[in-house]
């Protein structure tokens, strides 16, 4: 269940990010570091989810 919460968070964000490009707006430092930071945890999660 995690993981595929932890999985949309990121399809969310980079939806987000995006449309915000399209749109003409800057993707800052904040943006760059949730993304990596979501995708870094992905495998984690993954691992969690198929030990429980």
């Amino acid at each position: 269940m995690m993981f595929y919460l932890n999985l949309g968070c990121v399809l969310f964000l980079i939806g987000y990010g995006i449309n915000d490009y399209i749109s003409g707006k800057s993707l800052g430092g904040d943006y760059w570091g949730t993304l990596i930071i979501l995708i870094a945890i992905l495998p984690g999660t993954l691992h969690i989810q198929n030990k429980g």
